[in-house]
């Protein structure tokens, strides 16, 4: 049995005698593909990159666009802002004009009352005016005429400001600035 095996020093030399096998050719062809598959790689790798960079150039348009369109509406936010603001003011303005022109014509229906009732009877309670800047009645307003001959300065200053009137200089002047307020 041992004369079946040989050693590996015995088969080697025998392997020398074998005839070449066609490997060579078959190792270049498979080569050629190689390098062929590897030209594809790369011609694809680089086709992909430029793709890549257009598209990392359209972003950076589109981001650049977006933040200007951002900084618009930013923009048109703080002008409608603005202007909401203005009409509010706006509005604000003709609501307090509207009160004082209902307030006038309230206070020249109540003149128009009072000179009646004056007329009828001296000592008549007058009915109170209003003040034209809020449309309220104007507190501790005289009821009387004589309460209007002996009203202190610093009320009749603050009921002719409420009227929207200035003030005269003298108590005297101011008391017929109320009287004539009230008739």
């Amino acid at each position: 049995m041992a004369e079946e095996f040989d050693t590996l020093g015995t088969q080697i030399p025998r392997l020398q005698n074998l005839a070449p096998v066609p490997v060579t050719n078959q190792l270049a062809a498979i080569n050629a593909r190689l390098t062929t598959i590897e030209g594809t790689i790369n011609a694809r790798l680089t086709t992909t990159k430029a793709r890549l960079t257009t598209t990392e150039a359209r972003l950076t348009t589109i981001e650049a666009r977006l933040t200007r369109i951002e900084n618009s509406i930013e923009d048109l936010s703080i002008i409608s802002e603005d202007r909401f603001l203005n009409i509010e003011d706006q509005l604000t303005a003709i609501d307090g004009q509207f009160i004082t022109i209902r307030t006038e014509a309230e206070n020249a229906r109540i003149k128009t009352r009072n000179t009646h009732r004056f007329a009828l009877n001296f000592h008549s309670v007058l009915e109170p005016l209003r003040d034209l800047g809020t449309g309220a009645i104007i507190p501790n307003c005289p009821r009387t005429s004589a309460a209007i001959g002996r009203l202190p300065p610093a009320d009749a200053n603050r009921i002719l400001d409420a009227l929207q009137i200035i003030p005269p200089a003298t108590l005297l002047e101011k008391r017929e600035a109320v009287r004539q307020a009230f008739f």
